[in-house]
């Protein structure tokens, strides 16, 4: 109904449409993320490996139909989609552009992705945070993925988990809870489905100590940076406001507040 609306009002020839996933599929909720590992609300790529597609006329005739499988963040969407409208804008020199072409000036944690989606190029990204608090972290350079801490749920949360044709999960290979301490590593490029941790033959291989520890620098790196989450109780007011608004979000302050 969108695409055709916009059709009708001659705006599609210069949209984009696009979707993507936050995360893998809920293992509770009859998720399938076979044959990756875990599921949402852990760290294996079963929970972090989303897709998502894109639809426009902007997109080149070779380029449509393809697949493209850089590494990408959704926080690379910002910058992609406003670099895109500001090279399509009146005023491409506006403030908001010039800031959008500059990573630096711009202070934006994504890059511009456009020509790579479009062109089969290769990512920007070199690497990603993917989680990061003071009990675990998950975090992607290059091929490497390291997780530090807790992987996510416990039991088959960590595990392999397929579907029946009735949709229901099955525990193709289940698991306790993996505490990847002092570290789970994985080759996601080489071994998508996570069965190979090789943290244990990196730290006692001396070709292979430097990598591992720009890795856990990089964790710390970002810590450092970061906001520490506030935990709210659930007696909190914005919490209570949108159970009480049907479910939606909405303002819970009065604009004296």
């Amino acid at each position: 109904a969108v695409h055709q609306a916009l059709n009708r009002r001659n705006m599609l020839q210069n949209s984009i449409i696009f979707f993507s996933a936050d995360n893998g599929g809920a293992l509770w909720r009859s998720g399938n993320n076979w044959p990756l590992r875990g599921g949402k609300s852990t760290l294996w790529e079963g929970g972090v490996r989303a897709v998502g597609f894109v639809n426009s006329p902007l997109i080149p005739k070779a380029s449509r139909g393809t697949s493209w499988k850089g590494l990408m963040a959704m926080v690379d969407w910002l910058p992609t989609l406003t670099n895109v409208a500001c090279q399509t804008s009146a005023d491409p020199s506006s403030s908001v552009c010039n800031q959008v072409k500059d990573r630096q000036t711009s202070k934006l944690d994504g890059f511009t992705m456009w020509d790579q989606l479009t062109t089969m190029g290769a990512s920007k990204r070199h690497d990603v945070v993917m989680h990061l608090n003071s009990k675990c972290a998950s975090v992607r350079m290059g091929d490497l993925k390291l997780i530090l801490g807790d992987g996510g749920d416990a039991g088959s949360q960590g595990g392999w988990v397929s579907l029946d044709s009735h949709g229901a999960a099955v525990v193709q290979e289940p698991t306790s809870a993996v505490q990847c301490s002092p570290g789970c590593l994985f080759n996601v490029t080489k071994d998508p489905h996570e069965r190979a941790d090789l943290y244990t033959e990196w730290s006692a291989t001396e070709a292979n100590k430097e990598t591992l520890a720009l890795l856990h620098t990089f964790v710390e790196q970002h810590r450092q940076r970061a906001h520490q989450p506030v935990d709210l109780p659930e007696n909190y007011p914005p919490v209570c406001a949108f159970m009480s608004h049907n479910g939606y979000w909405g303002a819970w302050k009065s604009s004296n507040a």
